[in-house]
């Protein structure tokens, strides 16, 4: 059928859509010995892909293969990709084609997103280290430096900890590669942690 592709061939050979016979006596006297058939739908929101792969001469098919994909471009290419090597095999496809469904950033948040809540957390630390420093200034200046250095330490930790922050956001920003991030608390529950890894 996808060999001859319209109604009108067909039922001017006198072929029906039942008649594999009738088929394979076409494409074996065209001198074909297998047959790719496709379809692309859109149901529910999603395409439907299906390949399947005649043996032209027994009418009998050899593979199939049909998946579901969102309503994404490259979420179909990659469903295309890894159905093609579903049905013809060779070289494994990569990893983010095999499971795209664990290729970074899949369905989650940005590199993007991640590079804007960076730099927004080195603007709160900023902000708190400048706080911190002032305070610590004025504590200084009345003489009371029991309070002033360990304010001042921590307004040395937070901006260092901004300038971390701020770093981390431009490379979000302007780098190619996608990140994962994960957050959790620290064991104990004093505190929380983020790591990020490109």
């Amino acid at each position: 059928t996808a060999m001859l592709g319209f109604e009108r061939n067909k039922r001017m050979l006198g072929c029906s859509d039942e008649d594999m016979q009738c088929l394979a006596e076409i494409t074996g006297a065209l001198g074909v010995q297998q047959v790719l058939a496709s379809s692309l739908a859109i149901a529910g929101g999603k395409y439907l892909v299906s390949l399947s792969l005649l043996d032209a001469r027994r009418a009998r098919p050899l593979k199939r293969t049909a998946e579901t994909a969102p309503l994404d471009n490259e979420a179909l290419v990659r469903v295309l990709r890894r159905s093609a090597w579903q049905v013809f095999g060779g070289a494994e496809p990569p990893a983010e084609v095999a499971a795209p469904a664990a290729a970074a950033g899949a369905y989650g948040p940005s590199r993007r997103t991640w590079a804007l809540i960076a730099a927004g957390s080195a603007v709160v630390l900023a902000g708190g280290g400048a706080v911190a420093g002032a305070t610590a200034l004025s504590a200084a200046h009345s003489g009371d430096s029991a309070t002033a250095r360990p304010r001042a330490h921590l307004a040395d930790i937070l901006f260092g900890a901004a300038l971390i922050a701020g770093g981390a956001g431009a490379y979000l920003w302007f780098a190619g590669h996608p990140a994962v991030a994960a957050a959790g608390p620290l064991p104990g529950g004093a505190g929380a942690a983020v790591a990020v890894a490109w």
